[in-house]
């Protein structure tokens, strides 16, 4: 809001009293409001491609993750089975051994 008052009394004046350097300082704020809102714009974009690129990171390392809990479930299932396996091959022959004698 406080530039478009500067900017209207000074074009007030450039129009009023044919001031050129009214008119060279309201294109001189508006110039440089332009070159402030075109960096703004492109200091958003470059950080919208830098959250791109760290969401890209983040799910990368969240597949990862669930890629090594998945083997490690799958060596832990493993050997659960070998484990019943054996518990199950131990009980049998226990029991196979107190009827023999």
């Amino acid at each position: 809001m406080g530039y478009s008052f500067i900017i209207e009394d000074y074009l007030k004046e450039a129009v009023l009293n044919k001031d050129i350097e009214a008119i060279k300082k309201v294109a001189m704020i508006i110039g440089e409001n332009t070159e402030k809102t075109e960096m703004l714009l492109r200091e958003k974009e470059d950080i919208r491609g830098d959250i791109k690129v760290i969401l890209t990171e983040i799910k990368n390392l969240n597949e990862n993750m669930n890629r090594r809990f998945e083997d490690m479930n799958k060596r832990f299932d493993m050997m659960f089975k070998f484990m019943s396996l054996g518990f199950g091959i131990i009980t049998i022959l226990i029991t196979v051994f107190k009827f023999v004698r």
